[in-house]
């Protein structure tokens, strides 16, 4: 996840972008399905708020809560309205890949910017 958010930021000089996690996460055991399900969900999330928020700033934080891992993709852009949005693929697939390794997956969004939350 690192690796792509420094790619990330290398191409888009404009964004900030900040990557945090609990020190008690770095070191934790996902299965193969769990961890490519998770990368691809979130390298989609910043793909996204790349292409179409206007945001300039791109957060993601991976914390421990309670006994679940909480991930947030957050960014200050122009938001969308849910309601009215039609979700294409990259939505679509977040979900279900989320969803695929008994994870929750939450999209808000405004007019302060898009959050992407997934707990597993």
């Amino acid at each position: 996840i690192n690796n792509f958010i420094e790619k990330a930021k290398l191409s888009q000089e404009k964004i900030s972008f900040s990557f945090a996690i609990d020190d008690n996460l770095k070191s934790k055991k996902l299965t193969s399905v769990q961890g490519m399900n998770i990368y691809r969900t979130i390298q989609e999330a910043i793909n996204n708020a790349l292409k179409y928020s206007e945001a300039d700033i791109i957060a993601v934080n991976i914390k421990q809560q309670n006994n679940q891992t909480v991930i947030n993709i957050k960014d200050n852009g122009k938001g969308f309205d849910e309601a009215t949005i039609e979700k294409g693929n990259g939505l679509k697939n977040m979900q279900k890949r989320i969803e695929e390794i008994d994870g929750k997956f939450g999209l808000n969004s405004g007019n302060d910017g898009t959050n992407v939350k997934i707990i597993i």
